[in-house]
């Protein structure tokens, strides 16, 4: 039971060293600091995209004053996930944070205009906590060096044995123009389809989904076309729109198809490191 309660712990309690930061504060106070963007790769790695796999609210703000000129910026939201084994969707799980939007220094009074971002980040990091993420860092093991340094080592290690970059590249496309047929290529190359084959919008929507001459919804040319409508993509976050705006069908194909879900969902994150990062293409 306990390894039970703890799969998702588990996989979000290792922190990275290469995404953290000692900082000391006045008096003397020292600590670890983690990459907001870190945690959000571990969510993302762990329960899919955001806003698909795991998200939060919108954010309330609430400004208190103090009696020395400074303000106090608060922010509250709620955080999700979908249990990558069963599919649920958690309860809503609180987060608040908070920073100083006007701050009373030795000069003076400072106005910050990046306090609410900090103290939105600062909200959903305390909620990412409550399921255990980072927890080597929240429970002081970043204190012990020799813990460190094994997590170094086995990074190290990791590293040596991942592949190339490009040799990944070179599979996920071969893979992809096995599944479509060479579509994709010929999209992704600016040739123009072949007349009577389907074309992707523009812009990211929901692929209906078509039916063979049996009558019966075809899954096999629906996720096709998806994958070419994603293959079309030229700026960030655009793959993960089709995949959300896709969700009903796409979580069917987790049912029935595993294999088939897991390879539209790697697709969808070589496209985006793609665009993301044209000069690694």
């Amino acid at each position: 039971m306990a390894e039970t309660n703890l799969r998702i712990w588990s996989a979000l309690e290792t922190t990275s060293p290469s995404a953290t930061k000692g900082f000391q504060r006045a008096g003397g106070f020292k600590g670890t600091a983690i990459k907001p963007i870190y945690t959000s790769l571990k969510m993302t790695e762990t329960f899919g995209p955001c806003g698909i796999g795991w998200g939060v609210s919108t954010p309330t703000y609430e400004l208190v004053k103090g009696d020395d000129g400074s303000v106090a910026v608060y922010c509250t939201v709620t955080l999700w996930f979908r249990d990558p084994e069963t599919g649920q969707r958690s309860d809503p799980i609180p987060g608040v944070g908070g920073d100083f939007a006007i701050a009373k220094r030795s000069s003076g009074l400072f106005a910050d205009d990046e306090a609410y971002k900090k103290a939105f980040t600062d909200a959903i990091g305390n909620a990412q906590k409550l399921i255990g993420m980072s927890a080597d860092v929240h429970m002081g093991r970043f204190d012990d060096a020799k813990y460190v340094n094994d997590l170094k080592r086995e990074e190290a290690a990791e590293a040596r044995e991942e592949p190339p970059r490009q040799e990944l590249r070179r599979e996920t496309a071969a893979r992809t123009h096995e599944q479509t047929g060479g579509m994709v290529d010929r999209i992704r190359t600016g040739e123009p389809p072949p007349s009577g084959e389907w074309e992707p919008p523009r812009r990211p929507a929901e692929v209906e989904l078509p039916r063979g001459a049996d009558g019966k919804m075809d899954m096999k040319l629906w996720l096709t076309r998806l994958m070419l409508a994603i293959s079309r993509c030229e700026r960030q976050g655009e793959p993960a729109e089709w995949l959300k705006l896709n969700g009903p069908p796409i979580l069917a194909l987790k049912e029935n198809a595993p294999t088939q879900h897991k390879r539209l969902l790697d697709y969808a994150a070589t496209v985006e490191r793609e665009v993301s990062n044209p000069m690694a293409a």
